[in-house]
């Protein structure tokens, strides 16, 4: 980030302002492309049924534990070991920039 002066600095929850629109369309891309993703897949099929969390990739949870709200986009449901299409449901409560940086996407969805 540069400020008009073009000093370089770093994005902080307090400096960002969101961008709704691009919220709202990187939602639609996890909600669309979210069951094609192979990591996403490997990750349901180890889980076999229920809801599973997408996790945002700058402050991954460790295996078998629950991210903190504000590090995941949302969820999807799992049957039968793959994601069910269409079921993404998104978190509310997910941060686009955190103390721990700008918001990663899982790699199959950039």
């Amino acid at each position: 980030l540069r400020s008009e002066a073009g000093e370089e600095s770093a994005i902080t929850p307090q400096a960002f302002i969101e961008n709704m629109e691009f919220s709202q369309r990187v939602e639609h891309v996890v909600a669309k492309h979210a069951h094609e993703d192979p990591e996403l897949q490997a990750l349901a099929a180890f889980q076999k049924s229920g809801w599973m969390n997408i996790v945002d990739g700058r402050n991954p949870a460790p295996l078998g534990r629950t991210g903190n709200a504000e590090d995941i986009f949302g969820c999807v449901l799992v049957e039968n070991k793959a994601i069910k299409e269409g079921s993404f449901q998104a978190n509310w409560a997910h941060r686009p920039v955190t103390r721990d940086g700008l918001f990663q996407l899982p790699k199959y969805l950039h």
